[in-house]
């Protein structure tokens, strides 16, 4: 019998939309049906995706590829996460859905996911697995089981560095690849949730 979940999470990041800048403050609830027999699995899979919202998601500035501060925010130290549409609710939603699937690769399936923000006065919206991923569906990093959160392709004019954050191995770094260390645990279908430490200082 599948393990069916369902988690919260809030998180706040910085948002350009038509050139301006604001912050915006989000709520999502994620619908999980847990495939892996393997708790340790099970474990290391959420923790991907908690890890990603608390220290990736969460701090970052939104914004659209196509938008014409692009370059400047990336000169900036910023943590830039590009979509390819301007980063409303409902854009944002779908890259969750997308890159939360992809980093638990099929230890659980992400099967709902429902946003909300200030800025979208508190509105949810609802992105499900028999929908299409709409401008997503090309693929992009947001499909990528790796930790990673922009192209390769574009560079900081600062450092002159291409970003890159590279492959699913890099999740080693944080003890949450797949042969972890406490893989010996016993096997069922008991879900029990780490807890990362966060950084409260880290900010915009």
């Amino acid at each position: 019998m599948n393990v069916r979940l369902k988690k919260t999470f809030d998180f706040s990041t910085g948002l350009v939309y038509n050139e301006e800048f604001s912050v915006n403050y989000y709520n999502a609830n994620v619908y999980m049906t847990v495939l892996a027999e393997d708790s340790t699995q099970q474990n290391i899979a959420y923790e991907r995706i908690k890890y990603w919202v608390d220290f990736v998601l969460t701090n970052s500035i939104l914004i659209a590829d196509t938008d014409a501060m692009l370059d400047k925010w990336l000169a900036t130290q910023q943590r830039i996460i590009s979509l390819p549409e301007k980063p409303v609710d409902q854009i944002v939603g779908i890259m969750l859905f997308s890159k939360f699937n992809a980093m638990a690769e099929n230890r659980f399936i992400i099967t709902d996911l429902e946003l909300s923000s200030a800025v979208g006065d508190d509105t949810y919206f609802i992105h499900s697995d028999n929908e299409g991923l709409g401008p997503l569906n090309h693929g992009g990093w947001w499909t990528d089981p790796s930790p990673s959160w922009t192209s390769t392709s574009r560079r900081r004019k600062k450092t002159d560095k291409i970003i890159s954050i590279g492959r699913t191995s890099e999740w080693n770094e944080f003890g949450l690849n797949w042969d972890a260390d406490n893989a010996d645990e016993e096997n069922s279908n008991t879900v029990v949730f780490a807890n990362f430490v966060k950084d409260e200082n880290n900010s915009l």
